[in-house]
């Protein structure tokens, strides 16, 4: 059951981002729901995650089982080094709320165009 809801939360960040030609997401069938990779492809990811932090929003760089700048995984998953070398963790539990979805959406998608702006 809590398995299903954090599978919807995923699905919706990932319906919600999709459409972006610079955003991708970074999974297999073995993905779990809980967390959420992708590629910000023209964005340090660093750059990115500080700005979220200002709207109290925290995000990783990379995966447990990075080693450097570098998503071994992601490079293992792709054979792409800018895909490797851009990555975002989102992770989510059975206690993140829609409301807490909506408002990351909000600002995700606001960081992302002065970003994307910018390059």
């Amino acid at each position: 059951k809590k398995e299903v809801y954090v599978q919807r939360l995923n699905d919706k960040v990932i319906n919600d981002i999709k459409h972006y030609e610079n955003i991708k997401i970074n999974h297999s069938k073995y993905a779990i729901p809980h967390i959420l990779n992708i590629s910000l492809m023209n964005i340090k990811p660093e750059s990115f995650v500080h700005a979220m932090e200002e709207h109290e929003v925290y995000l990783s760089t990379n995966t447990a089982c990075s080693s450097g700048d570098l998503s071994t995984s992601v490079m293992a998953l792709y054979n792409d080094k800018r895909r490797a070398t851009t990555t975002i963790r989102i992770s989510l539990s059975s206690v993140t709320t829609i409301d807490e979805i909506n408002k990351f959406l909000t600002f995700f998608h606001g960081e992302y165009q002065k970003f994307a702006r910018l390059n």
